[in-house]
């Protein structure tokens, strides 16, 4: 079925990065890059600790910035335990907003001393009168559960950690496929811990984790990382206090919600689509080949519309499925568009290059494309993802719309054949 492990949400949820190295700012994201095995030894140490260690502690200051915007600041504390445990408490530097997670072992309980931030989403009249007696409850099974994709939800102004802390419990980071390469750059020290300094490579350069080891412990002392994008995102964090194998008292990791406090729940982004059967608003773009497109253009033929972006894993799985789609059905009134509004348009154009994908793409980060996506495919404001698909009949109306993707490439086929049998 459509994975939800591979959705990258993208909407803004927080970092203010304070000084990147010369090398993050200045450098050309179409390096050459060369892995380097001893500093490759450095990051698989890094995870070796982190998998290998009873308990982790660190203290963090966590920050962001996206579109040269300055979005969110915080600080945190995360204590770990084998074989599934973890506390987190966080504290925004604006506003006073306070988030706690816990994990007992097999649930996350998140919940706000200071009251629930307001989700996207939400109904206003909920929201006052639940905000100060909520909490939310997720399944955390034992090295299937992603803290990074979680701490969001503390509002305290969170994008994703940089490291993925669940690696401490077992689980993959999803990015690792994705990794080209690490090397060094010197030493440098971070208070009064020598570092070694390196930098992690994914997708072909699209994204730098540029980290301080410490010589002591092979642990992190400061992460910045680099996403090139049209508008960039940058992220940054400090560690300190970082301790391992030390006695974590299990009182820590529990909790239980109050009398009279209730679960909440987000709002599901699906929310936001467009309703089957209504008409699909007509857009008109730039086209990885420096054309104008309109969604229009297609009118008479079946359209499977993706929004996609390089960054995002779920996006890499689809694109390939789609194009044998394109080749396969392009003669019967079928079309694959894809559409990306976020990515240098030369990363994406290579990709694609890449993928052999032959199928016609828009590929403009303008603020017209922007809106497409943003505010007409998509309504749930303040939240978004990709991949999101919406598939059009002949008429241009919506037949079906949801986020994610689906690895079953003959069940995918199978969807095809029954939109153009009608």
């Amino acid at each position: 079925m459509r994975s939800s492990v591979f959705r990258f949400a993208i909407a803004l949820l927080g970092l203010m990065l304070v000084c990147l190295p010369v090398s993050a700012q200045e450098q050309d994201p179409d390096t050459t890059f060369t892995d380097e095995p001893d500093a490759h030894a450095l990051y698989d140490k890094m995870l070796e600790t982190m998998r290998d260690a009873e308990t982790i502690y660190y203290e963090c200051e966590h920050q962001w910035e996206a579109q040269g915007l300055k979005l969110g600041r915080c600080t945190y504390r995360i204590w770990m335990k084998k074989p599934n445990y973890v506390r987190i408490e966080a504290s925004s530097y604006v506003g006073g907003n306070k988030g706690i997670l816990v994990g007992d072992g097999e649930y996350f309980w998140i919940y706000w001393p200071a009251g629930r931030p307001f989700f996207p989403g939400t109904d206003t009249t909920e929201y006052e009168r639940t905000r100060l007696s909520s909490y939310m409850r997720k399944p955390a099974p034992t090295g299937m559960h992603s803290i990074a994709h979680d701490v969001g939800l503390l509002g305290v102004g969170m994008s994703m950690t940089i490291l993925e802390p669940s690696v401490f419990h077992g689980y993959n980071d999803p990015m690792e496929p994705y990794l080209d390469g690490v090397r060094g750059m010197g030493t440098e020290s971070v208070g009064d811990e020598e570092c070694h300094v390196i930098e992690a490579s994914f997708m072909d350069h699209q994204r730098s984790r540029y980290i301080w080891l410490s010589k002591f412990d092979n642990l992190p002392r400061k992460l910045e990382e680099v996403v090139r994008l049209e508008t960039g995102i940058l992220k940054q964090e400090f560690w300190s206090d970082v301790s391992t194998n030390d006695d974590m008292p299990m009182e820590k990791f529990a909790w239980k919600p109050p009398q009279g406090w209730v679960q909440y729940q987000t709002p599901e982004l699906e929310e936001g689509l467009l309703k089957v059967g209504v008409d699909a608003p007509d857009f008109e773009a730039i086209s990885a080949e420096g054309e104008t497109l309109r969604l229009s253009d297609y009118r008479g033929r079946v359209v499977w519309l993706v929004f996609w972006r390089v960054g995002c894993q779920g996006c890499r799985e689809t694109l390939p499925i789609l194009q044998r789609l394109y080749k396969k059905y392009q003669e019967r009134d079928f079309v694959v568009l894809g559409f990306n509004c976020a990515d240098k348009k030369k990363i994406a154009v290579d990709f694609l290059r890449e993928l052999s994908v032959s199928f016609p793409n828009i590929i403009d980060a303008s603020d017209g494309a922007q809106k497409v996506f943003y505010r007409e495919y998509q309504r749930m404001r303040g939240r978004s993802a990709v991949p999101l698909t919406y598939v059009m009949d002949r008429d241009g109306k919506v037949v079906e719309a949801w986020y994610g993707f689906d690895d079953d490439e003959r069940r995918v086929q199978e969807k095809v054949e029954g939109i153009l049998s009608k």
